[in-house]
């Protein structure tokens, strides 16, 4: 009989990891918990940027094109920084997520292009885009201020 019991128990044991792992209502919480991680990432590598203008100007002649124009250097900088630094903020707490994921999206662009360029490695921002463009698609999950304050901006 303990066999037998044994048995139940690696069953029951078995269902339960199944439940745990394998249930729709938990999807959310990894969402969730992928969007901060990403967010933290974002105020890390955004950090040194936002704060030192002397950057910006370097950050915004990356952009193909557009950045070799000396005027829109500055502010196309700043906007790289902005996004890698108070949008990791906002992406924490799930404030305005779409607006940031597509502001970083093309930051993210902009790096592999840059890193694509120079023959560099660029898996990173690569990860990052295709993370931040996975998130942008599934849409914002319940944990988010969004969700609580009701601000619709989709």
């Amino acid at each position: 009989q303990s066999g037998k019991d044994y048995t139940k128990y690696i069953e029951n044991l078995r269902n339960k990891m199944k439940q745990l792992l394998f249930k729709r209502n938990d999807s959310e919480l990894v969402l969730a918990f992928i969007r901060v991680f990403i967010g933290f990432a974002f105020i890390y590598h955004g950090y040194g940027k936002f704060f030192n203008p002397i950057k910006w100007e370097w950050l915004g002649s990356q952009v193909p094109i557009i950045g070799e124009y000396g005027f829109i250097k500055s502010p196309l900088g700043f906007m790289a920084a902005f996004s890698e630094f108070i949008g990791g903020i906002c992406l924490c707490l799930g404030l305005m997520s779409r607006v940031f994921y597509t502001l970083l999206s093309f930051t993210m662009l902009t790096a592999s292009y840059y890193h694509f360029i120079k023959a560099e490695y660029l898996t990173l921002s690569l990860v990052y885009l295709i993370i931040i463009i996975a998130l942008n698609y599934s849409g914002p999950d319940k944990y988010t201020l969004d969700s609580k304050i009701k601000v619709k901006l989709t």
